[in-house]
């Protein structure tokens, strides 16, 4: 292994300790009840998917009751919201005031299938760059050259031309969306980065290039780093009718918790579970139904059950492309490029001037694929947005795009846009997140008074302050269920937005 292999790997390999050392070892749990069933196991009735309870073998349950005894159990298994704890120490009576888990959950199938790469390298049984620098087009390896071995004259520092098809899904693009997807169809360009700002069409791009592939036919998978922003993609290919596609889920994230956001591709849903319990080619390949686009999360690609029941073979990795790649370190792709041997397209949508890599302030070496310096030439720009109201618009391309985003809306007023100055408000330490209750009742009243009859949102950066959001207007009987972060309401569209700072 050469020293820019043994450089490149070391910086990942740093990354990651940096990542694991900051791993909480104690998580609080947001619970509505405990209780024993019929089998004398405890079972915890979670309420907030985040801090959920789920089995592990390498962490422990502490109960503390309002008396101040303390309980020791651990996690043995888990149906939807509820989770069964086997006692361990300790006599349960109810009375249960704090549920705590303590320790770290055993590496997810992403990280040990990127551990377990990085082991077989030091080791030399698979090889970084299995063949000569000089031969190109190399499915998989071309990638990891182009990421992280660039050669001297490298055809991604350019931009090439590309000729549209005469369709439908194209012909209703902008001309920048129109050379985005124009650049994904074609057989010259392998690597796409398209820097897509806040409704200016990521989606609407992407499933023109889908649009096209699927008619010839030509398999594409589609991931992002989110199950929310997965599920944002395959709303918007339901609505189009003309797109055959596969969502597959995972049981953990889908049952109790999150079914009702999948009402709209119900019939597209495939969870993973499901592929699991059948382990049969023939079964999976009626699954899918002949549909050869699949839509997943960036974690999903290293599950065991898509190479088990034959996934890959029905619908083969040749067309990637990936949503929310701000948000996702350009280390999580290698070992993928190196599974897939057969990869020939990669296109990279996000936006570096919302949400970086997750991590990033505890691992500064993070970077995204929009942070490669020698990729940055050949890189896309969509430069309409048709989401935000113009005087908006216009304040964020002067302020974040350097002029270059343009705005398409029918709301041309300032009046669009207020601001409430909470002076009597203090941001207060909750944890290590923000909270401020005069903005809290601020928004309360809002609500109350102008907001509760139409189709309004709050967003806030600060997850103690969405808790305590939510729960007073909750306690007013106000519309309690549309308190978002930042990152959980990208992509969604509503006329009323209340932003509550906290600081």
């Amino acid at each position: 292994m050469s020293k820019a292999q043994l450089t490149c790997l070391n910086s990942i390999v740093l990354t990651v300790h940096q990542l694991e050392a900051v791993k909480p070892m104690k998580t609080e749990n947001e619970f509505h009840t405990i209780g024993k069933d019929k089998g004398g196991k405890l079972v915890l009735q979670n309420s907030r998917f985040k801090t959920r309870v789920r089995p592990s073998a390498q962490t422990q349950v502490v109960m503390e009751t309002f008396r101040g005894h303390r309980l020791v159990g651990q996690a043995i298994k888990a149906d939807g919201k509820q989770t069964h704890i086997q006692l361990l120490k300790g006599k349960f009576h109810g009375n249960i005031k704090r549920i705590s888990v303590l320790g770290r959950e055993e590496l997810t199938c992403a990280e040990m299938a990127r551990d377990e790469f990085i082991l077989q390298l030091l080791r030399r049984e698979i090889s970084l760059l299995s063949l000569p620098m000089h031969v190109t087009n190399v499915p998989g390896q071309q990638f990891i050259e182009m990421l992280w071995f660039p050669r001297k004259k490298s055809p991604q520092g350019s931009r090439l031309s590309h000729v549209s098809p005469l369709s439908t899904a194209f012909m209703d693009l902008n001309d920048s969306q129109r050379q985005v997807a124009a650049a994904m169809i074609s057989h010259t360009e392998p690597l796409v980065i398209a820097h897509g700002p806040p409704g200016t069409g990521k989606t609407t791009t992407i499933a023109a290039a889908v649009d096209y592939w699927q008619r010839e036919p030509q398999p594409v998978w589609i991931i992002a780093q989110s199950n929310v922003g997965v599920k944002n993609i395959a709303r918007s290919f339901a609505k189009k009718q003309s797109i055959d596609f596969k969502l597959i889920v995972s049981k953990e994230f889908y049952v109790e918790w999150h079914e009702d956001l999948y009402d709209q591709v119900k019939h597209n849903l495939i969870r993973s579970d499901d592929l699991t319990r059948i382990g049969d080619r023939i079964e999976t390949e009626r699954m899918l139904a002949g549909s050869q686009v699949i839509l997943c999360t960036l974690s999903m690609l290293s599950n065991p059950v898509l190479d088990g029941t034959g996934v890959y073979g029905l619908v083969p990795m040749e067309r990637l492309v990936v949503d929310e790649a701000s948000q996702i370190s350009v280390s999580e792709y290698m070992h993928l490029f190196h599974k897939f041997t057969k990869l020939e397209k990669m296109c990279f949508f996000g936006d570096p001037n919302q949400l970086p890599p997750y991590g990033r302030e505890d691992a500064p070496g993070m970077q995204s694929i929009f942070d490669i310096k020698h990729l940055k030439s050949g890189s896309y720009f969509l430069d309409t947005q048709y989401r935000m109201p113009t005087p908006l618009g216009n304040f964020i391309s002067d302020e974040v795009y350097d002029k270059r985003l343009k705005s398409v809306h029918k709301i041309h007023e300032i009046s669009c846009v207020s601001f409430v100055d909470v002076d009597k408000g203090t941001e207060k330490r909750c944890g290590k997140s923000w909270t401020n209750t005069e903005e809290v009742h601020v928004v309360v009243n809002l609500v109350r008074y102008y907001y509760h009859n139409q189709p309004f949102v709050v967003i806030t950066p600060y997850d103690a302050q969405r808790v305590a959001i939510q729960n007073a207007l909750e306690k007013a009987n106000l519309p309690s269920n549309c308190v978002y972060n930042v990152d959980s309401f990208q992509g969604k569209l509503i006329t009323h937005v209340l932003m509550s700072h906290a600081q």
